[in-house]
């Protein structure tokens, strides 16, 4: 059986983000993981986050985070290239994790959302 290849867009601080690493690893599958924090995604790769998630900037934004509140972005829901630019400026708004599988993805929030890919 061929093992299936993952990438996660992680945050080691968050809980449900190591869950569904941790997850990952007892599945046995070859996993890409991308620290997101440590490296920010640019325009480019966030754009391409959306369109295999098949979701706009809005779905893909932490609308509980402090810097979402503080920017009162919840005013600038449907200006896309907003909400990226302040992804790109704010890592932490992105919601996580983020798990790539073959041409599938989704956004593990809670955690049990990783069977529906695996």
């Amino acid at each position: 059986m061929k093992i299936k290849k993952a990438i996660i867009y992680h945050n080691p601080n968050c809980k449900t983000s190591r869950d569904v690493l941790e997850v990952l690893n007892k599945k046995g599958l070859d996993i890409k993981v991308i620290n997101y924090i440590k490296t920010p995604l640019n325009k480019k790769e966030i754009i391409y986050l959306l369109k295999k998630l098949s979701i706009k900037p809005k779905d893909l934004i932490r609308k509980t985070d402090l810097v979402f509140k503080a920017l009162k972005l919840n005013e600038n829901l449907d200006n896309d290239e907003y909400l990226i630019n302040k992804m790109i400026e704010f890592p932490k708004l992105i919601n996580r994790p983020i798990v790539l599988i073959n041409n599938k993805g989704k956004i593990c929030r809670p955690t049990k959302t990783i069977f529906d890919l695996i």
